[in-house]
Order: C-alpha cells, then sequence, then structure tokens
C-alpha cells in the first residue's frame, strides 16, 4: 500500500507557458541533458487511448500501443541519464526524474501534451514563478494591513501562533503556559516518519554558533535514495519544527508572498518541546510516496534501535475497508504502544465528512486533527485575506480540511491542535524542493499546516507531560495510555461538533500541571491543582435504531480541593436561518485582484445575516471545476465576521466542486462571504457557484445520571450517559460537558458517538445526504458506513445505493464481511455509463455483523451544496435459473450439452454479468502476474507486482525470494487486509530476509476478490544509495478449481488469475429489473463413473470502483449442478 503525507494541499498556481520548438538529440546535447538531474517529473503523452477492459483483447491492444507511444520518451529518457523512470498504461505517462534542461525539451516535444511536476502538492510549492496573464484588475480593493499580524516597530514575534493557542509559550511573560512551569521536553526522545531535511538547519541549533549543538540525535534514510539526496523535505521540516524548534534565529516573512506587509514582519519559530530530543526518519525519497515496508522498517527503528519516548506519523491512507487486525501498520503500531512509545497520528487533510484516515482510526493512538491559527494568512494575504478582512482574525475554530466524523467502527478523533497555519524553518537549496515562497523563489522558511502540523504539535506537548511526569515520579516514564488520558482530560473545549473536535483543543498547561500530580497521593495539605481525569477517552455504541444506551464514564478529582463540577450533554441542533444564494465567476465580469501568488483572481462577495445567540455558522458552496485541469480549478470561499475580522476558509485540498467552513459561536450581524478563484488564462474556473449558510444552536444530546458533582480531593465518581442511537441507520454524536471553576479545569469535553444498524427484516433502508468533499487525493470524498446483521441461512446479500439527482456524482460501494473482507463492489457506472445507483452483491455470506461503506467520491457535479440519496440492503433477493442444468442423472463424455441460464438483475443499475463454473473441491492455484513479477529490478522503479485473486479463494500465499534480504506487504488495491511478510527461514529478529513470505486464511473462509498488489522494498536504514537488487515474488490461492468441462457465451472473469490476457470475455449488460439468457455449455471429460459436482456461479463484473479504481467480482447466486460420466 502507498502512503502519502497529510500536509496541507494550499494553492500552489501554475501559469500557462509556451513550449519552444524541439530539436534532434545529439550526444553532446545528450552530455548536456544529463547535467543536474534533479527535476522529478511526470510527462503525459497525448496519444491517451480509450480505456478497455482488463483481459480483452483490446486491452492487449492498447497497451502494447501505448508501450510503442512511449518508447521514444524512454530511450531519451535513458540517453540523458535520467533516474526513476517509471511507465504507467492507465493512462499514458511517464515519469522520472531529469534536469530542468530536460524537463524543457520535454515540454516541446510534439508527442507530449504536458509536463508536470512530480510531487505531492505542499503548502508553499508554486509549480512555477507566478506571472500576470495580462487581465485588467477591475477592483478597487486594496490588500489591508491587519493589526496584530506583525510586531509593532519590527519588534520579534512568537511563532507559531499555535504556541499561545495551546498554552504552550507565549510572548507575555505572565502567561500560564508549560513554558512558565519550566518544560520544555529535555530527557525526552522524539521520532518522526516523513522525508529528508538538514538537521544542521540554524533553527536545530541549540546554539547558533555551533553546528554541533542540533536538536537532532539521529537521522536515518530508509528510501534507498541515501542521505542528503534531493527531496521535497517540507513534512520533515514541518514536523521538527512544530516538536523542537529552538526559536532563537530571526526570520523576516515581510515578503513571503506576492502582497508584502508594509513593514518588516520579524518572527522566531519555536517548537513545543525544545529541549526534546529529535529522531528524523525519511521514508518518503524522491517521489513522496512509500511502501508500507519502508514504513514499518521506520517503526521498528524508532523502537528497537532508538528507543524513542514518542513516535509522530503525519501521514496515512483512508483503506477501503479500515480494519486494525488485518493492518500490518496498525499492528506494528500497536506493538510500539506496547513498548511505551506514545503515536500521535495525524486525522487527514479530506474535511470532516467521515474521513478519518489509517492509522490514525487506531485506539491505541492518539489520533489528532486540526484547529484555525489564522495569523497567518495576516502576514501573507493567503487566501487574498487581507483584501477582504480589515480588523483581525478568529481563531480556534476547526480547519476546513481536518479530517473529522466517524470511521468504520464508529469512532472519532480524540483531539485537535492548530494546523491552519503557521511557518517552518527550511534550507533556501534545490535539494529541498518545499523550501520556497509563495512566489515560487528559495525561502529559508516554507508554509506549514493541515494535521500532519497539529500531530507533531501533540507529540511535542506529549514531551512535555512525559517530562513533568517524571519530574514528580522519581524519574519515571507514564505509559502512553496515561499520556493519552492526560492530554484528553486536560483538553480545551472549542464548542465544535464532537466529530470535528474530540474532546477539544491540546492544553499543554493543564496537561503538565496533571502530569505532576496524577497518580499521587492526594492530602489536604497538597497543593495539588485541580484537574477532572475521565476514565475514558471517548463513548461509542452501536444497536438497532431508537435502542437505549447508558454509558458509564468515572470522573476523578485529581486537585487538594473539593470541586463542584456541572454535568451536562451537548449536541448540533437543525439548521436554522437558511440563506442560499449564488454567484457567478467571470473574467469579464467579475472584479479581480493579484493574490498571493502573483496571479489574477476573479471574486465576488455575497452577505448573510446571523442572528444573536447562534452557536454555530455552517457554510457551503458548490462549483463547476474540471479535476482534468489540475488544481488552478480550486474556487474557495472566505468568511468575513461584522466587525471585518477574517473568520475561515474553505481550504480546498483539490477539485471536489466543494467546499464547507464553520465557525463557533458567530458573531451577529451581517457577514460576507467572498468566494475567489483563478482566472481562466491560469486554468481557473468561470461560472454559476452556489453557496449555503445555515447556523445551529446547542441541544442536549440526552441525558447524564448526575448533572452536579461534588467531588473532595482525590476522589471519583461514575456518571451515567443516556441516549437513544438514531432512529434511522446511521451516526449520531454529541458531547458530555463538564464544567468547573476549580483551579484550571473550566470546561471540557467527552465525544460521544452512537450508531443505529439497518434492519434488513423490516425493509432494509437507510438514507442520507451527499455533500461532498474537499477534493484531496486520492478522492475518498464523503465516507458512509452502515452495519447489519446477518442470520443464518441467508443465500445472498443485494445493497444498493440511489441519489436523487446527478448520474455524475461517483459513487463506490464495498460489502465487508465480519472478518474483514471486502466480498461485494458497486459503482454507479457501467460501460462508461453513469447512473444514479450502484448496487453491490454476495453470497454464501457469514453470518455475523457485516458493514456496507458508501464512498461518495470526489469531485462531485458541482451545481447544489448536497443532494439526497436513498438506499437499501436485501436478503436472498438476487435470482437466477437453469432448469436443464444437470442435478444428477448421467451425460456422456465428450457430447456436449448446452443449457440457458437466466439472470435477473435485482439491482438498481446496469451491470455487467457473467457465469462462473468451479468443481465443489479445493485447490491451490498458482497465480498468473497482470504484469512483471520476476527479475524486477531492486530498488522497485516499475509497478508493484499485481496479481486477479478470484471468488471463493479460501486462502492466499505469497512467496518473494531476492538477491539481498528484502520485505514486501501486500493487500487489495482499496484498503485492507494489508499484510506484511516474515523471513521464509527462522530469523533473528530481522524483518528482512533473502527469502520472504505470507500466508493468509481469513476467519470467514472468503478472501477478498479482485486486484492485489505486493511491494518488494530493500531494507534500510541507508548510509548510501541501496545496493541494486533483483527479486521474484509468486501468488496463489486456495480456491475451487474452474470447471474446464463448461464454458458460456460470456467468458469467465474469473480467470483473468490465470490467463490475464483472454481475449473471449463478453459479459451481458442487464438494466435493472430486466433478464437475459446466457448460454452454457457442458461437455463432460473424464473416465466413464467420474463423478462431478460443482456450482455455476453468477457473477458480476465491476471494474474501476471510486475511488482508488479497485476491480473486482460480485457474486449473486449459486446453481449447483452434478453428473456422472459414462
Amino acid at each position: 500500500m502507498l502512503m502519502t503525507p497529510w500536509s496541507a494541499s494550499a494553492a500552489p498556481a501554475t501559469s500557462t507557458l509556451s513550449p519552444s520548438a524541439q530539436a534532434a538529440l545529439t550526444p553532446s546535447m545528450a552530455t548536456k541533458l544529463a547535467q543536474h538531474v534533479d527535476k522529478k517529473v511526470i510527462v503525459i503523452l497525448k496519444s491517451q487511448l480509450a480505456p478497455a477492459h482488463v483481459g480483452t483483447s483490446a486491452a492487449k491492444q492498447r497497451s502494447t500501443k501505448i508501450k510503442s507511444v512511449q518508447a521514444p520518451v524512454v530511450s531519451e529518457l535513458k540517453q540523458v541519464s535520467a533516474t526513476h523512470i517509471k511507465t504507467f498504461t492507465t493512462s499514458n505517462i511517464v515519469s522520472a526524474t531529469v534536469s530542468a534542461a530536460e524537463q524543457s525539451r520535454l515540454s516541446a516535444d510534439p508527442a507530449v501534451a504536458e509536463v508536470i511536476p512530480d510531487s505531492v502538492i505542499h503548502l508553499a510549492a508554486p509549480a512555477t514563478t507566478p506571472t500576470s496573464s495580462g487581465y485588467p484588475t477591475s477592483s478597487a480593493l486594496t490588500p489591508n494591513d491587519i493589526p496584530g499580524a506583525c510586531g509593532a516597530n519590527g519588534a520579534v514575534q512568537l511563532d507559531p501562533e499555535a504556541l499561545s493557542l495551546m498554552h504552550v509559550d507565549s510572548d507575555d511573560p505572565h502567561a500560564a503556559t508549560a513554558r512558565s512551569l519550566g518544560f520544555t521536553g529535555t530527557g525526552v526522545k522524539v521520532a518522526y516518519i516523513a522525508d529528508g531535511i538538514d538537521p544542521s538547519n540554524v533553527n536545530f541549533l541549540r546554539n547558533p554558533n555551533d553546528p554541533t549543538s542540533s536538536a537532532f540525535t539521529d537521522t536515518e534514510d530508509f528510501t534507498g535514495d541515501g542521505p542528503g539526496q534531493p527531496t521535497t523535505g517540507g513534512e520533515a521540516f514541518l514536523d521538527a519544527n512544530s516538536i523542537a524548534g529552538q526559536g532563537k534565529h530571526v526570520y523576516d516573512v515581510q515578503n513571503f508572498s506576492a502582497q508584502p506587509t508594509a513593514a518588516a514582519c520579524n518572527i522566531r519559530i519555536e517548537g513545543v518541546a525544545p529541549g526534546a530530543s529529535l529522531v528524523g526518519l525519511n521514508v518518503f525519497g524522491e517521489n513522496e510516496l512509500t511502501t508500507e515496508s519502508n514504513f514499518l522498517q521506520a517503526i521498528d527503528y524508532a523502537v528497537q534501535t532508538e528507543h524513542v519516548n514518542i513516535l509522530n506519523e503525519s501521514f496515512g491512507t483512508n483503506a477501503f475497508p479500515d480494519v486494525r487486525t488485518l493492518d500490518v501498520t496498525d499492528q506494528f503500531d500497536e506493538a510500539a504502544v506496547a513498548a511505551g512509545v506514545t503515536v500521535t497520528v495525524s486525522s487527514g487533510d479530506a474535511g470532516s465528512t467521515n474521513t478519518i484516515g489509517s492509522p490514525a482510526t487506531d485506539p491505541a493512538v492518539i489520533s489528532v486533527g486540526a484547529s484555525t491559527d489564522l495569523r497567518f494568512y495576516a502576514q501573507t494575504d493567503y487566501a487574498d485575506a487581507r483584501y477582504f478582512a480589515k480588523n483581525g482574525w478568529l481563531n480556534n475554530n476547526i480547519s476546513s480540511l481536518s479530517s473529522g466524523g466517524t470511521n468504520e467502527t464508529g469512532g472519532t478523533i480524540n483531539l485537535v491542535a492548530p494546523g491552519e497555519l503557521s511557518f517552518a524553518s527550511c534550507d533556501a537549496s534545490t535539494t529541498y524542493a518545499d523550501c520556497t515562497d509563495f512566489k515560487g523563489n528559495p525561502s529559508d522558511v516554507e508554509e506549514s499546516g493541515g494535521t500532519s502540523e497539529s500531530a507533531p504539535f501533540t507529540a511535542g506537548t506529549a514531551a512535555l507531560v512525559i517530562q513533568a511526569y517524571g519530574k514528580t515520579h522519581g524519574g519515571a516514564v507514564p505509559t502512553p495510555a496515561l499520556v493519552k488520558q492526560i492530554l484528553v482530560s486536560t483538553a480545551t473545549d472549542l464548542g465544535a461538533p464532537a466529530t470535528e473536535q474530540g474532546a477539544g483543543l491540546v492544553n499543554a498547561y493543564k496537561a503538565v500541571q496533571l502530569a505532576g500530580t496524577i497518580q499521587k497521593p492526594v492530602t489536604r495539605t497538597s497543593s495539588q491543582d485541580a484537574s477532572l481525569v475521565k476514565s475514558a477517552v471517548s463513548l461509542q455504541a452501536t444497536s438497532t435504531p431508537s435502542a437505549r444506551e447508558s454509558l458509564p464514564v468515572t470522573v476523578t478529582n485529581s486537585g487538594s480541593r473539593p470541586q463542584l463540577v456541572g454535568v451536562s450533554t451537548r449536541a448540533i441542533g437543525p439548521d436554522q436561518n437558511v440563506q442560499t444564494g449564488s454567484v457567478t465567476l467571470s473574467d469579464t465580469a467579475s472584479p479581480q485582484i493579484i493574490g498571493f501568488q502573483g496571479l489574477p483572481n476573479n471574486y465576488e462577495k455575497f452577505t448573510f445575516t446571523v442572528k444573536p445567540g447562534q452557536n454555530r455558522l455552517d457554510a457551503s458552496l458548490a462549483y463547476p471545476g474540471d479535476p482534468a485541469l489540475g488544481n488552478n480549478q480550486r474556487v474557495r470561499m472566505d468568511l468575513i465576521d461584522p466587525t471585518g475580522k477574517f473568520a475561515a476558509h474553505s481550504f480546498a485540498q483539490g477539485v471536489g466542486n466543494y467546499g464547507n467552513s464553520d465557525v463557533v459561536n458567530p458573531t451577529p450581524g451581517t457577514w460576507t462571504g467572498y468566494v475567489f478563484g483563478l482566472t481562466t488564462k491560469d486554468s481557473g474556473t468561470n461560472g454559476k457557484v452556489v453557496w449555503r449558510t445555515a447556523t445551529q444552536k446547542y441541544v442536549p444530546f440526552g441525558s447524564v445520571s448526575n448533572p452536579t458533582l461534588l467531588l473532595g480531593a482525590g476522589q471519583s465518581k461514575t456518571i451515567r450517559v443516556t441516549e437513544t442511537t438514531p432512529s434511522s441507520p446511521g451516526d449520531s454524536s454529541g458531547s458530555v460537558v463538564f464544567t468547573s471553576k476549580a483551579g484550571t479545569t473550566g470546561v471540557s469535553t467527552i465525544p460521544v458517538t452512537l450508531r443505529s444498524t439497518i434492519d434488513v427484516a423490516h425493509g432494509g433502508r437507510f438514507s442520507g445526504t451527499l455533500t461532498g468533499g474537499n477534493g484531496r487525493p486520492n478522492g475518498q470524498g464523503q465516507e458512509q458506513y452502515y452495519e447489519f446483521s446477518v442470520p443464518r441461512g441467508v443465500h445472498n446479500i443485494t445493497a444498493s445505493t440511489t441519489l436523487a439527482n446527478d448520474a455524475e456524482n461517483p459513487i463506490g460501494e464495498y460489502l465487508v464481511s465480519p472478518d474483514g473482507n471486502t466480498l461485494g463492489y458497486g459503482q454507479n457506472s457501467t460501460e462508461g455509463t453513469s447512473t444514479l445507483s450502484a448496487t453491490a452483491w454476495t453470497v454464501d455470506p457469514t453470518p455475523g455483523v457485516w458493514t456496507l461503506i458508501v464512498d461518495f467520491a470526489s469531485p462531485v457535479v458541482g451545481n447544489e451544496v448536497s443532494d439526497p440519496y436513498t438506499g437499501s440492503v436485501a436478503f436472498n433477493a438476487a435470482k437466477a435459473s437453469a432448469p436443464g442444468l444437470p442435478t444428477g442423472g448421467k451425460l456422456a463424455a465428450g457430447k456436449a450439452v448446452t443449457v440457458p441460464v437466466t439472470i435477473t438483475n435485482n439491482g438498481k443499475a446496469p451491470e455487467d454479468f457473467f457465469v462462473d463454473p468451479r468443481l465443489n473441491t479445493s485447490a491451490i492455484l498458482p497465480l498468473t502476474g497482470l504484469d512483471q513479477t520476476s527479475g524486477l529490478a531492486l530498488p522497485l522503479t516499475t509497478s508493484e507486482p499485481e496479481w486477479f485473486v478470484p471468488t471463493q479463494s479460501s486462502g492466499l500465499g505469497i512467496t518473494a525470494t531476492s538477491s539481498l534480504p528484502i520485505e514486501f506487504d501486500a493487500g487489495l488495491f482499496q484498503g485492507d487486509p494489508d499484510l506484511g511478510s516474515t523471513p521464509t527461514a527462522e530469523s533473528t529478529g530481522s524483518l528482512c530476509a533473502t527469502s520472504e513470505s505470507l500466508s493468509y486464511t481469513p476467519t470467514g473462509g472468503k478472501v477478498g476478490a479482485g486486484g492485489w498488489f505486493a511491494a518488494p522494498t530493500e531494507c534500510g536504514p541507508y548510509a548510501a544509495p541501496a545496493t541494486p537488487g533483483t527479486a521474484d515474488i509468486q501468488a496463489s490461492v486456495v480456491t475451487k478449481p474452474f470447471d474446464a468441462a463448461v464454458t458460456s457465451t460470456t467468458g469467465d472473469f474469473e480467470e483473468l488469475a490465470v490467463n490475464p490476457n483472454d481475449e473471449n470475455l463478453a459479459p451481458v449488460v442487464i438494466a435493472p429489473g430486466a433478464s437475459a439468457v446466457v448460454k452454457v455449455t457442458i461437455t463432460p471429460r473424464g473416465a466413464s463413473g467420474t463423478k462431478v459436482n460443482g456450482t455455476l456461479y453468477v457473477d458480476d463484473y465491476v471494474n474501476a470502483v471510486p475511488p482508488y479504481g479497485q476491480t473486482s467480482t460480485d457474486e449473486l447466486f449459486g446453481l449447483p449442478y452434478s453428473y456422472t460420466i459414462k
């Protein structure tokens, strides 16, 4: 599985450039073009052939054609010493690392459509230097200098602003902060896993004049590139600065953007725990992706070799499904926690629509979302903020990019920390591609943000907690569970929805106070400050609709004085004061301004009113962007409150055609919304943009058994929270609110999530509303989870989802068995035609609790801010019949018998159906690779080995042999299982060997069908570039054998497992409610007297399931057959 950093994606805008003429490549030119090979690019060829079904002759011909078109480009790349050359056939593209001169030459190639940078888009990484596109600026607006953005008269401000919001440190010497109590993280070792870094950067030096005084004690490379190689560096500099930036060097950020401040803007960048020791583990390499194996090696190194106290992981993936027990990264993280390492993980940057990524969903780790710290906007004019706001900014709302909601098991995030936005120190060097300002120039600071900043802020706070605990507990180190309990118990309530804030904002001051007193005897003469310790970090339950749940939590007064604590519940109530409208962005009619990157922006404004006494403002927009034109198509929205303060920004992470922001306790009065985007000259969007605003007030979320608690010093009491599950299938959430005026306790909360299951026996219906996602790659959009129980005796399951409007809104369905395997897929596009519905099936389901995952992938159409949907789950509704199929008797050897099979589509969308004849025995079936599996060059620069796993497989095995030690992970393309290999022979503890294998036998008896991969990786850390090697890798399954005596007019897609180039596949497309006949021919083979028993399965071919494009098959029905050969 590929893991990607969660760094927030800002708005790297690109200008339209004209390529120069092309000349023939000569040897002397090749020599020149081979100099300074450090540009990572993707070459998009003009010849983009139409898609073809996997395994068909058309697909084979298409692949051959693409390779012939790519051949001249690949040949040239080799001549100019390009590295990391990779070819792709899903789209006709080639990626490589080339020189800047070769990049220009490729752009001029008449066969090339475009050459784009091959890197994850980071906050401060414009792809090119912005240039004006020549449109007039018709706006009278000019950027404002917002009071407080920069220090008066050149005074140096503490940065990031997050430090004061989290009560870590402050420019106010009288502020109550962790630093005022003397805590810096000294004696604590913190590792992070990211990309490459310069540990000698001046902001990591404890003594700026001593290059040997770095806070880093170790940096290691796990990419195979070797230390010191070109990298983006953005994530590593972000992590290291957030944790242990020294804050002794002064940076002037006045000219960071194309709209400079009026005077010097001096900052010093300090981490949460500048006294901590840092260990930097580089896994992302040049292409900003990593294999799971590199990640596992880094975790293992941090725990077993460096013995760190804390490990930060600011990246992840949205897996479908996400099953902790079947995910090797979760297993390694849990092993790290068991070894005493506190693990902090970013929740993801895909928004609040149930997009929490893995491994943040693992309850053993601390999962962290992002809140707002908006001073950066006022300093840089990011998102045109200084044009629209005049009088300051609002903090401590939930960032619109922060992944929240509920996860597959019904849980949510633990905490939030600031992640929008800050600066981090950087090296102004081409070695670190992310070290640029908004104008694309090398810079000694970069923009940093996202939940990938929130997580290291939390890791730094954990270091302060460990230091404070050790100070009063004889040098002991608290367990990871205790560190988590302290952080969650002391978090500051922001008043946001429970599934957006978790328990609230990290509060370092309260956390170190509690760390110093927790588990210490409380006496009347002691002076321990009061904090409330909660026994649970969250409460959750799953049951049938409208079921009464009573959930206990124990509260302890850790202080030395009594506390009178009020206990209540809170949820966000229904929408009030809904206001809607639209604006039109137009190059010719809209006013324009020059944005923070120097490019012209169209903008339009609208106004709306907020009544007094509202607790939350929710604002959304929808726009008609085209993702094929790139991220410049994004349209955003800023909100300005009635006093002129910058309140919120719909922080688009890609072209999702939807955006959303919310503000807690909004100021009453007239608000202004600004909708803006680049002009079409720079590939921006013109067109109608729809907006909607609404406010909500708090309502109770059930009741509590004791609304008032009188807790003596050190006393504990248990309360019960009682609430009913939602009246219809789906999730609800609220908070338990604790209010005390004693000490520093104030207001704190515990998130509560409740889930109602689908009642299949009474109709099996569910419903909801699609809004959209923020466009974060890979386009997971909005995720919904529905659970239902399957009793014994069920023969098949049909699950359908139907939108009210807009068939072009992509849907992906995943039917997940009780043991975590996806056994059914659905999507709303067949043979290139989109419909309003998707249907997934499975046959002979294991009894137990199943999960239907519905992913409304990005982008949505963008013509409305919401689209209702309905769905249903039914048992035994799939139908097929074959009256002439033998169920006994005798058939003559070699004599064909043709049987008509009638298939009825009981789903909601047209589907590709075929039949799959299997014998009712079991055998080991070696799989044929969909691409190269032998003689793989290491480090791996080609596609990962892939196979098609057929249905009816009860076990899977993968083995690899190599010329040097490796390990590999393997799994389904779209999610778990994600499995790790182990050495085949007895090992001394190493993860790696020259012979590795894995074996998987699911408890439910069925391996998830479809595309599987395995990613062999050499083993780091590397003191130099990885040694070249080779590997062979094979896969096999235990499955029901294909019955070679049975053929059909549709062919059998399951046989892609052994014949990926099968040209005899012709599924029959059947419309919803219609039937079709498939002719099946049985030609008995074998000796007289041979008994044959088999099952003719009716299957559905499902291709390119959103969002990851998985190819698989569903089983609808099984028709048994048997005969004796005469």
